[in-house]
């Protein structure tokens, strides 16, 4: 047991109460990912971004802009399947924003920006692709190789291969929907959270409700706030600081 510097160890310690003094023990093993949530590192976005820079079949084409979108919208798997061209929207600054449906059934807007959207532009074109829909599957021959809409399903198996593919794991376990065992791998779910947490940091939950399409900022910071603060760069007490 190693000291902590107040005469106890670190694997349990003494709590005094103004009724007495009881004991409490503190875990001896923490989990990282319950500070981060259930999204990837910063170091393994940038290998992502990374891993889609030089595209050359179909898939590598599509799995870069759904990569693209999803990392700089934060939307759902079921959100992200339902893009359309259609539901493009102009904003005062002369962007795109997209109308989407939210979970609940309620109405959403997300702005992807240019490079999300010119990655799925440039899948379209370089493919042939004439469809009102954002992302399609891959030719199926036995509908003489037409491509239909991406289902849910299809697109968390991509997401799945590229952690398989990177060995990237999420901080934190979820349990798997079909074994109901804990499990680490990608999922589209991750990558929402790694977003939105991200944007926590720079804009503050009102800017999480936002983007995440939340009912409230306290929904978006029960999920996404750290449960520490880095105060070092203001807590400062030398001659400089």
């Amino acid at each position: 047991m190693i000291d902590n510097g107040y005469g106890h160890g670190i694997g349990s310690t003494a709590v005094g109460t103004q009724h007495g003094a009881s004991t409490q023990r503190f875990k001896k093993s923490f989990d990282v990912g319950i500070a981060f949530g259930r999204g990837i590192s910063a170091s393994d976005m940038r290998r992502l971004e990374e891993y889609f820079d030089h595209p050359v079949t179909e898939k590598d084409f599509r799995d870069r802009a759904i990569y693209l979108i999803s990392s700089r919208t934060g939307l759902r798997t079921s959100e992200i399947a339902h893009l359309k061209w259609s539901d493009e929207i102009r904003t005062p600054e002369g962007g795109s924003a997209f109308v989407y449906r939210k979970k609940g059934g309620k109405q959403g807007f997300t702005a992807p920006g240019e490079q999300a959207l010119q990655a799925v532009r440039d899948y379209h074109t370089k493919m042939g692709i004439a469809s009102d829909w954002f992302f399609l599957s891959l030719p199926n021959r036995a509908l003489e190789g037409r491509r239909t809409r991406i289902t849910d399903r299809s697109l968390s198996r991509i997401v799945h291969g590229w952690g398989e593919a990177l060995q990237i794991e999420t901080m934190r376990p979820r349990l798997n929907t079909h074994t109901g065992e804990p499990t680490r791998a990608l999922h589209l779910h991750g990558l929402r959270h790694t977003v939105l947490q991200k944007v926590f940091e720079t804009m503050g939950s009102v800017g999480v409700q936002k983007v995440g399409g939340h009912s409230s900022p306290s929904t978006a910071a029960k999920f996404y706030l750290r449960p520490f603060v880095d105060a070092s760069a203001v807590l400062q007490w030398g001659a400089h600081g």
